[in-house]
């Protein structure tokens, strides 16, 4: 008997990498999260990084999963579903900008800086932020015044020589007082002292 064979090509499609799929282990010395355009989302600069591209608020999204997370893109911070229907920044809720801290030794930390109009200043509450004044040091001027009062005496002896010669008279003066005022038109300004109570130095950041 006589076999026959015909011929038979194949076509197989591959995706390197795949755009989806499940592994078991996947290994990458660099990793983006974003489009695939290099020159909109380029790769770490180092080994081992991992780039997520900066996005808005992803609320145009219908749907998400609790735990998908992503870089925003106004705030600066990583931020994660709590629950499905909620953003929360990792790490506690994003820092505004503005917001000022005392710093007791050191130098501000990345992402913040020193607020030098504030040397030198204390705190005063108010309902709307931003205003100043006060001084630091001061002086009292004292006003028109007066001070009285009395003497007072239990008596004296007083010995008179200019009598006839050989005579003498003495003679004492009865218990007595003496009333004074003083005045005066005022006083002018006591020394300049300063205003400070005890203090320590810090330094104020304010979130950029």
């Amino acid at each position: 008997s006589l076999a026959f064979a015909q011929g038979e090509s194949i076509t197989l499609t591959t995706y390197y990498p795949a755009p989806f799929g499940v592994y078991n282990e996947m290994r990458a010395n660099k990793m983006v999260i974003g489009e695939a355009d290099s020159s909109t989302t380029p790769a770490s600069s180092f080994d081992g990084g991992l780039t997520f591209k900066p996005i808005d608020e992803p609320d145009v999204f219908q749907t998400f999963e609790r735990g998908t997370m992503y870089y925003d893109n106004t705030d600066n911070v990583f931020k994660y579903s709590d629950d499905g229907s909620n953003w929360q920044a990792m790490g506690g809720e994003a820092i505004p900008p503005g917001l000022c801290m005392f710093k007791f030794s050191g130098s501000c930390p990345d992402g913040w800086s020193r607020n030098s109009a504030l040397d030198d200043k204390t705190i005063r509450g108010a309902a709307t932020p931003g205003g100043t004044g006060g001084s630091d040091s001061h002086s009292h001027t004292g006003p028109s015044h007066t001070h009285s009062g009395t003497t007072s005496g239990s008596g004296s002896k007083v010995v008179r020589q200019n009598l006839p010669p050989g005579g003498v008279e003495t003679s004492v003066a009865p218990p007595h007082t003496h009333s004074f005022t003083t005045g005066a038109s005022g006083t002018g300004p006591t020394s300049s002292v300063s205003s400070w109570p005890p203090y320590t130095n810090v330094i104020i950041c304010c979130k950029d």
